[in-house]
């Protein structure tokens, strides 16, 4: 493909890579940055005077809404052109001078889980989350090497019929054990033939 996923190592989320590709295709811009909206509570009484130090406003404790890149972005190839040979350029800047060149910069709104496991709070969350998820992805796997297990089980089955040592597969069936620690052997009478894990 002429584009490419850049994602920042500090960045956890459950978002879909394919809908970013998608959107990202269809834009037709150089580049697409995911973004979610973020609240940023403030802790204080926000004070706001005039020039003759007279109280304009007063917010207690407010929150303020904005829509931040939780660091995940599409770009086309062609996008290291505007890279100078050795130069030192942030992903910000890099987007902003593509926009300044006229080049469309598409934002992929998004509401998945997004945290960023540079700021300590969000690793703590993260690791919670992982501990309380932990199970279901055990389970997750589980099902998974037995779905792998059922399809090499079969593969096997049809190399015993294709190679004609049964005439069927019911009579493969009880020649395909499974040792202890889940390695996959072919039996023949009593000699091991074929390893197929």
């Amino acid at each position: 493909d002429d584009h490419f996923l850049l994602v920042n190592g500090d960045t956890l989320t459950s978002m879909d890579f394919s809908k970013l590709s998608v959107t990202h295709k269809k834009a037709k811009g150089e580049a697409t940055i995911t973004v979610k909206e973020r609240v940023v509570k403030t802790d204080f009484g926000v004070i706001e005077y005039d020039r003759n130090n007279l109280l304009t406003d007063y917010s207690e404790k407010p929150e303020y809404r904005s829509h931040v890149s939780i660091g995940v972005n599409m770009l086309n190839r062609e996008c290291r052109n505007y890279i100078k040979r050795n130069e030192f350029l942030g992903l910000p800047d890099l987007l902003l001078r593509l926009r300044q060149a006229g080049k469309k910069v598409y934002c992929h709104k998004i509401k998945d889980i997004w945290l960023d496991l540079g700021r300590p709070e969000e690793l703590v969350m993260a690791e919670e989350l992982f501990r309380k998820n932990r199970k279901i992805h055990e389970q997750a796997a589980e099902l998974l090497e037995a779905e792998q297990r059922a399809k090499d089980l079969e593969l096997a089955r049809l190399k015993l019929v294709g190679e004609r040592r049964y005439k069927n597969l019911a009579e493969a069936i009880p020649q395909i054990v499974w040792t202890a620690d889940g390695e996959g052997l072919v039996n023949y009478g009593n000699q091991r033939w074929c390893d197929y894990t």
